[in-house]
């Protein structure tokens, strides 16, 4: 009977890695499609390329802690100037509260929905006033609503999910939501 046993549990292991493998192939060719579609490039599961004037680039990263790990989709959109590359924007957390409470600076733009979405630092004169823009403030927070870990580093805009896109609509999605806050971010940079 254990015999039996373990066959059946290494027949189970075995199908659950092939319908994996087949799930990721799958997948890559969907992306394939969505960066051909679009005039992007495809390369070892990166789709990347210039979109609406931006550099953007779509991947997935792994993401772990002691228990688990998780495939992510990432969404990198550059600002290519728009802020400076020392401004960074993430999102307010529990740590950054009890950094300020430490003492830390507490960088604030004055909007209370902005300041109590987002970490500021290196928040300075053309920073501000991009994100004192109306347009920008409702970009980056709509979308903060469905990529909680919305950042924008070194001149860099990134989104984040957590479940990789198997469909091209799905992907578009991702794509054009980091696209409108990019867009939105341009159109309230000074000229």
């Amino acid at each position: 009977m254990t015999g039996v046993v373990v066959v059946g549990g290494l027949a189970l292991l075995a199908f659950t890695v092939v319908m994996a493998m087949r799930r990721k192939r799958q997948t890559a060719e969907v992306w394939k499609r969505f960066a051909h579609a679009r005039g992007l490039g495809f390369s070892e599961g990166r789709v990347a390329g210039m979109v609406g004037g931006f550099l953007a680039a779509v991947l997935t990263e792994k993401r772990e802690d002691s228990d688990t790990s998780l495939e992510v989709a990432v969404v990198r959109v550059s600002l290519d100037g728009l802020l400076p590359a020392a401004f960074s924007l993430t999102p307010e957390t529990i740590g950054s509260r009890l950094s300020q409470v430490l003492g830390e600076p507490d960088h604030q733009l004055g909007v209370p929905e902005m300041d109590a979405a987002f970490w500021f630092e290196n928040l300075g004169d053309t920073a501000r006033k991009v994100l004192s823009e109306r347009g920008a403030q409702q970009a980056l927070l709509s979308c903060r609503q469905r990529y909680p870990s919305l950042m924008i580093v070194k001149g860099t805009l990134q989104l984040e999910l957590r479940a990789v896109p198997s469909t091209e609509e799905a992907l578009a999605r991702l794509l054009d939501d980091a696209l409108a806050v990019a867009t939105a971010l341009r159109k309230a940079a000074p000229r």
